[in-house]
């Protein structure tokens, strides 16, 4: 067995041995003339840590549980071992700050070291979304935070395309761009401050207006320009059946819808080439009247004129108007033949001696909306009777 020989210090009636290191039996002999052994008293007194060399306390991030370390305490060479020459206890070492350990020594080691550590704040895990991404001009959309732990903000990239309220994340679109939306979840005593940005894009509004009407060779539409936006798509049904690339035309005229007595539905979607189509459309029913035509138009008696023209089966009826001014500005007057299979009219009270302009249209009654057909070709008759 290995054997270890001291030779103790003597003061005072007594002898001083570092025991620390006494891991086997151990027997004393006095020196003598005679090498008889001895009888001493053993006192163990437990080796002071105070001055032990502790490394491996490192920088924790809050968790929200107790966070510890492992430490690694050597006196000399020697490396102590937790719960059997110390223990640890700790301090404040939950939340983000400064946490205390103590290391207390026990068994054959006393005395203490106290050491700190910094617990950082945690990064927030954070989520930001837009209800819509793309909204038109004048809509409005919210951005929400979730797995904030801090209290929500939001800004706007730009306050002309788009605000924003700080509070609740409402986004209000103004013109047409793209604009980023910053969400916010402040900082806490346990947490950094995080940020999310979503895009909004911001496309042109619908149209405040769109209208159809009967002309001689189609059905045409016309509509309202739309701030922002540099080209108009034109549905018949489901069926895109123009593209307008012209920011300054207000007007198209669809030819094939020809066909007498036929209902016609449309819609118009305004686009800005930086952001892409509206969301939003304008529609538009009605129905192709064929225009009739005059056939006759004669002063038939003393101050009155007949009119003839040729039947529209597809027709509820008929509206004719005369006028002394042949650009039908001035002194206009109408009358309605509520039948479709009339087909001549007489009009009286007519001043002798003048030349009236008569013209006339079909139209077509469905609910409580009149669909008129597009003027006849202007005629003219002198009253000489």
């Amino acid at each position: 067995f290995d054997a270890y020989y001291f030779s103790p210090a003597y003061t005072n009636g007594a002898f001083a041995l570092d025991m620390s290191l006494a891991t086997h039996n151990l027997e004393m002999w006095g020196v003598g003339p005679d090498w008889a052994p001895q009888e001493f008293d053993i006192i163990t007194i437990p080796v002071s840590i105070a001055k032990a060399d502790v490394t491996g306390i490192k920088t924790k991030t809050y968790t929200g549980k107790a966070l510890t370390q492992t430490p690694v305490v050597k006196l000399g060479s020697l490396t102590l071992k937790n719960n059997t020459d110390y223990k640890l206890t700790y301090k404040n070492n939950i939340n983000a700050g400064t946490a205390t350990t103590t290391i207390t020594g026990t068994g054959n080691y006393a005395g203490a070291i106290t050491k700190t550590f910094t617990i950082i704040k945690a990064a927030q895990s954070i989520t930001a979304t837009a209800k819509t991404s793309t909204i038109p001009v004048g809509k409005t959309t919210t951005v929400s935070l979730t797995g904030n732990k801090g209290g929500k903000s939001f800004k706007t990239s730009d306050t002309t395309i788009a605000t924003v309220d700080k509070s609740t994340g409402k986004v209000t679109a103004r013109k047409v761009g793209t604009v980023k939306i910053t969400a916010t979840s402040a900082a806490t005593a346990n947490y950094k401050a995080a940020s999310k940005t979503v895009t909004i894009k911001v496309v042109p509004a619908a149209t405040s207006s769109f209208t159809a009407a009967n002309q001689a060779t189609g059905i045409k539409l016309t509509w309202k320009k739309v701030a922002g936006a540099n080209a108009y798509f034109i549905y018949r049904g489901s069926t895109q059946i123009a593209t307008i690339r012209d920011s300054s035309t207000v007007s198209y005229t669809d030819k094939k819808a020809n066909t007498n007595g036929t209902k016609y539905s449309y819609k118009i979607i305004a686009s800005a080439s930086a952001t892409g189509r509206s969301t939003l459309s304008k529609s538009v029913t009605t129905y192709c009247v064929a225009r009739p035509a005059i056939s006759t138009l004669t002063n038939s008696a003393a101050s009155k004129m007949t009119v003839k023209w040729g039947k529209n089966a597809k027709a509820t009826g008929y509206q004719i108007q005369y006028c002394p001014d042949k650009t039908f500005k001035t002194g206009n007057k109408s009358v309605s033949i509520n039948s479709a299979s009339t087909v001549s009219k007489v009009i009286g009270s007519l001043a002798k001696g003048k030349i009236y302009y008569v013209r006339i249209r079909s139209f077509k009654t469905v609910g409580s909306t009149k669909y008129f057909s597009a003027w006849s070709s202007v005629k003219s008759v002198k009253i000489s009777k």
